[in-house]
C-alpha cells in the first residue's frame, strides 16, 4: 500500500507503520499511522497533585495494579498506556497511543476513577503521533513494570 508520496509504510515492532511525507524541499517529517493508513493519537492526561499529602501516590500505585492495569488490558485500538509519576513535583498521568481518533475521545469521555480518588482535573493534552521507535532493550515485554508492583511504601 503506496501512499501519495510514494512510499511504501513498513510495519514495526508494535504493528504500526511509519511513513516519510514530503510536500516540497525541505517539508519532509515522519507521520506514524495504523494498519489501514491512517494517522494515530498521542493522548496525555497529567494531574498536578503537588498540593496533596504524599500518600496519595501510593493509593495511586494501588489503583494502576489493582483496577487500572485491567480496564487497559486487551482494550481495542489502544497501542499502549504508560503511567507516569513524579512524587517531587506532584505529577500523576497517563500517556497513551492511540489507533483512532474516535478511541481517544472515548478515552477522555469515559475516564472519571482518579480525578474520583483526588479531585483534580486532569490536564489533557492531544498530539498527532509524528514517530516511534523502539530502543534495543533488556525489559522484555513491557507488561507489570513499574513501581506499581515494586514499590509498597
Amino acid at each position: 500500500m503506496k501512499h501519495n508520496n510514494g512510499i511504501e509504510p513498513t510495519p514495526n515492532s508494535v504493528g504500526t507503520f511509519s511513513v516519510l511525507l514530503c510536500g516540497g524541499v525541505g517539508s519532509c517529517r515522519a507521520l506514524c499511522v495504523n494498519k489501514n493508513g491512517e494517522k494515530m493519537y498521542a493522548l496525555i492526561l497529567n494531574w498536578d497533585l503537588s498540593g496533596k499529602p504524599k500518600g496519595i501516590f501510593r493509593k495511586l500505585r494501588e489503583y494502576v495494579a489493582n483496577e487500572s492495569w485491567k480496564r487497559y488490558e486487551n482494550k481495542k485500538e489502544l497501542v499502549q498506556k504508560i503511567w507516569y509519576s513524579n512524587e517531587e513535583t506532584g505529577q500523576f498521568g497517563g500517556i497513551y497511543l492511540w489507533e483512532t481518533k474516535e478511541a481517544m475521545e472515548e478515552e477522555i469521555r469515559t475516564m472519571y476513577r482518579v480525578k474520583s480518588m483526588t479531585g483534580v482535573d486532569p490536564t489533557i493534552t492531544r498530539l498527532d503521533v509524528e514517530a516511534i521507535q523502539e530502543g534495543d532493550h533488556s525489559t522484555g515485554k513491557l507488561i507489570s513494570v513499574g513501581l506499581a508492583w515494586t514499590r509498597k511504601e
